[in-house]
């Protein structure tokens, strides 16, 4: 029986950096943290809506995009991917609206390809909770039950 191979959100899910250093790394090595004036993750670049979106792709894109930049898998390298599932929820939409075609293997394929890229961009439920990298709330201290025995 196979598994099914590799699938967009499957597995552990990425601790953040400070996360790893507190617990530490399956391996075992010994990591190097960044001084604390070096901020641990690269800084939000917004990417600009293309000018060649219509109308309707240009709300789903304004609707989505702030979600996927939080997330960072918004990049200039990423827009075109996302330019197409912004193409793709308006063609799910429409299939939705037709009466004739809603429900068809048609639609509910359309509905998989467009599971799979919001999930490819971060933006669909996956089953486990996602570490945002460089998040304002510090991570918890494994040690911090034995270390308040003693205080």
């Amino acid at each position: 029986m196979g598994w099914g191979g590799r699938r967009a959100g499957s597995g552990a899910k990425p601790k953040s950096q400070r996360a790893r250093a507190v617990s530490g790394v399956p391996a075992h090595k010994a990591t190097v943290l960044a001084h604390p004036s070096v901020p641990l993750s690269t800084p939000l670049v917004p990417v600009a809506v293309p000018t060649d979106l219509s109308e309707d792709e240009r709300a789903v894109w304004c609707d989505l995009a702030p979600h996927a930049s939080a997330r960072r898998t918004l990049t200039a390298g990423t827009s075109f991917a996302f330019r197409l599932l912004c193409r793709n929820v308006l063609l799910e939409r429409g299939m939705m609206a037709d009466v004739e075609v809603c429900g068809t293997s048609n639609h509910r394929g359309m509905i998989q390809r467009v599971d799979t890229e919001l999930l490819s961009f971060g933006l669909a439920p996956c089953g486990k909770a996602m570490s945002d990298d460089g998040a304002a709330v510090a991570p918890a201290n494994p040690l911090e039950r034995f270390l308040a025995r003693r205080g």
